[in-house]
């Protein structure tokens, strides 16, 4: 008796983790430099920025509605590129 409780117990605390949120936002009051003094030492001018195509947004949109009838794939992040930074 003692193992299907065991059992059972563990499938609900598994299951719960299974429906866990997602955090997007890590310092939502911009706490980031006083938590980490090294980033006020990065030289900005100096990180090279990158312009990605674009992208079907329309396209993006159908299929991720194509795709939420089937189930079973994650929440999309972004969109993926190609790219060769050098």
């Amino acid at each position: 008796m003692k193992k299907y409780v065991f059992a059972i117990v563990t499938l609900l605390v598994f299951n719960i983790s299974l429906y866990s949120q997602i955090t997007t936002t890590i310092f939502p009051d911009g706490r980031a430099f006083k938590e980490f003094p090294f980033l006020n030492q990065i030289d900005k001018e100096k990180i090279p920025i990158y312009t990605m195509p674009s992208f079907d947004l329309i396209s993006v949109v159908k299929e991720e509605k194509e795709l939420r009838g089937i189930g079973g794939f994650p929440f999309r992040f972004g969109y993926s590129f190609d790219v060769d930074s050098k």
